[in-house]
């Protein structure tokens, strides 16, 4: 789970952006547009929410399930799956009870019948209570805080048989839990009363993110059975987004942990605050002296922690932890303010590399996301604000100041405009298909760059890790393979959906205030080769190494991968003998730069450097 929560300036509105790394790149929409089934499926009118959802949702998603048995049985997949992530409340006799009726769920949701997604929410809040009550009762023991070996928990385990074996689940974590704080530093009373204050609040703040008597969990699942990409945004979800105001982290919960995956440029949490990637969150406050811990909170309440008034400051406290070396400790201050997309922008820098005696000039480019001011195009602006457009000037002023290679640093890009994306080709290569969009009728529509000179046809290294998605793959994907450039770092996210959003209130309805907005998926996208990137992603060609682990669990909702039939594209790049050399060479410097290091993200840009230094040398003689 991730959540961003800088701000960008679009235009005259500040626009809270939240991450979904599995959500595709709108707006681009199919050019194919409606069936006559799907209108008329459209214009029916709903007298539910639920009805609302699910006709929109059967007239517009790329592959709606073909019966109800099978939406049902989605549908309590998709609770389950949102009640009970970790597989800690849930037993399997509860989802088999479900699944006996699911052929029934689909038409008693759109008749607003929501007892059987009920019956789950109210067993949930029973084993919550229960565990709750367990753990305060383990925290007064000597034999928690023995050493003992913390079992690994598998990603995808099963559902519990027993009560016995959730209990001997619940007990674990705390073990885990009580283990990580030794880990962080903390003595045995703070532990104590980290966890007595946590869990003694858990059964309330469980009861008031899943509400019995709210239908929003029944319609998140309802929206996610169709598919984990697609989402559902009630109209308070909607407007909360126009008012948030933070540092410019990106966070993801790890365990009971809040670890930072991504900071935002130009934003407050990266100028010179020390801050890295895989930093873990220990306390917030408003001063130094008064810091909540946030140990086994979830990842909204952090977050709302740490948003607050423009201008005023926020206290963290974090950790670094390393190897072989004992943790670091910082107390961090950050002022809270809007990150300007203009200050989020494409940015380039110089970097001089000094190989065989000879200084060599290297531009490093920072791209973080695809993006375009669509408000101020609308409004007539000559010049919004575009990507692309930066990226050019970028370019150009890199070739002027004789850089030899480009690094494009894309570590983080989840993606943004489709067209964006595809418009950033042709500063590097004649105008040529970058993907292969197929929607709802099966129909291929290639996606080709507006024609533009090409700005820079020197040696090209993409730098990507985990958390690049969407069109940032897919734009590293057409430039590696038409030959064009250089994959770097680790495997990438794996999201080759496109959504599109929908307001529910455009549709017919009866006595439904304000039902707010879906993103549905609406079709795949696919490399020039006709390989699909949902769920496998990119592998680079020169591997970096992480300490990270990896965190995406198996998603059985998911849109499964495929692939559609394409001519290929024409061998081009390196000759294979120069990409074997290319390979040795990085090698040894990983080699010789031994196992650890204490900044990686600094690491990975010098070895991404070198790379492309590498291929300045190898010259053009050695492509085809």
């Amino acid at each position: 789970m991730y959540k961003l929560f800088s701000v960008r300036r679009v235009g005259a509105v500040a626009v809270g952006v939240i991450l979904t790394v599995a959500a595709g790149c709108a707006p681009v929409k199919p050019s194919s547009g409606y069936s006559a089934q799907q209108r008329a499926a459209r214009e029916a009118p709903a007298t539910s929410l639920a009805e609302l959802i699910y006709l929109e949702m059967q007239a517009v998603h790329l592959e709606p399930p073909a019966s109800d048995q099978i939406l049902g049985t989605r549908i309590v997949e998709a609770l389950a799956a949102r009640l009970d992530p970790d597989r800690l409340y849930l037993l399997e006799s509860d989802l088999q009870a479900a699944a006996s009726t699911a052929s029934q769920w689909p038409s008693r949701y759109r008749a607003n019948d929501l007892e059987s997604p009920r019956e789950l929410i109210r067993r949930l809040h029973r084993r919550v209570k229960a565990r709750a009550a367990l753990a305060i009762d383990m925290l007064s023991t000597e034999s928690l805080f023995e050493s003992v070996t913390v079992p690994v928990v598998p990603a995808d385990r099963a559902w519990a048989a027993s009560m016995a074996e959730l209990e001997s689940r619940w007990k674990a974590v705390l073990q885990q839990q009580v283990a990580s704080s030794a880990e962080l530093g903390l003595d045995r009373r703070t532990t104590v009363d980290v966890w007595l204050s946590s869990y003694g609040k858990l059964p309330q703040e469980m009861l008031a993110e899943h509400p019995v008597d709210s239908c929003m969990d029944c319609m998140h699942a309802l929206v996610a059975a169709y598919d984990s990409a697609s989402t559902y945004y009630p109209q308070h979800g909607v407007n909360f987004q126009l008012g948030l105001v933070g540092v410019g982290l990106t966070l993801r919960l790890v365990g009971d942990r809040t670890e930072i995956v991504n900071i935002a440029p130009a934003g407050p949490a990266s100028r010179e605050t020390g801050l890295r990637q895989g930093d873990i969150i220990l306390a917030v406050g408003e001063s130094d002296t008064q810091l909540q811990t946030v140990l086994g909170w979830s990842l909204d309440k952090t977050v709302e922690l740490i948003r607050g008034k423009a201008g005023s400051t926020v206290f963290l406290k974090v950790i670094r932890l390393k190897k072989e070396a004992p943790a670091e400790v910082s107390l961090i201050a950050l002022r809270r303010e809007e990150v300007p997309l203009q200050e989020a922008a494409v940015s380039g820098s110089l970097i001089e590399s000094i190989r065989d005696g000879r200084s060599r000039r290297v531009g490093v480019v920072r791209v973080p996301s695809f993006y375009f001011d669509y408000r101020a195009h609308r409004r007539g602006d000559a010049n919004p604000a575009s990507s692309a457009r930066d990226l050019g000037r970028v370019l150009a002023d890199l070739k002027g100041q004789g850089a030899e290679a480009i690094v494009l640093d894309m570590r983080g890009n989840g993606g943004g405009s489709l067209k964006e994306a595809v418009d950033l080709t042709a500063w590097f290569m004649a105008p040529e298909t970058v993907v292969f969009m197929q929607g709802r009728d099966d129909r291929t529509q290639p996606m080709t760059p507006d024609a533009q000179a090409v700005v820079y046809n020197q040696p090209l290294v993409i730098l990507l890790n985990r958390n690049s998605a969407s069109g940032t793959e897919l734009f590293a994907a057409a430039l590696r393979d038409r030959g064009r450039a250089v994959l770097v770092g680790e495997g990438t996210w794996g999201s080759g959906l496109v959504r599109y959003p929908h307001q529910l209130a455009n549709r017919p309805h009866t006595g439904i205030s304000q039902p707010g907005e879906l993103y549905i998926t609406v079709a795949r996208l696919y490399r020039v080769d006709g390989e699909g990137i949902q769920l496998t992603g990119l592998k680079p060609d020169l591997l970096l190494p992480s300490d990270l682990p990896l965190m995406r669990k198996p998603d059985p909702l998911a849109l499964p991968a495929k692939s559609i039939a394409v001519a290929p594209p024409p061998t081009m790049g390196l000759k294979p003998s120069a990409f074997a050399t290319l390979q040795d060479l990085h090698a040894a410097r990983l080699a010789a730069a031994g196992p650890d290091s204490d900044d990686t993200d600094s690491f990975w840009l010098e070895q991404a450097v070198e790379v492309a230094v590498d291929l300045a040398m190898l010259g053009k003689d050695e492509s085809r």
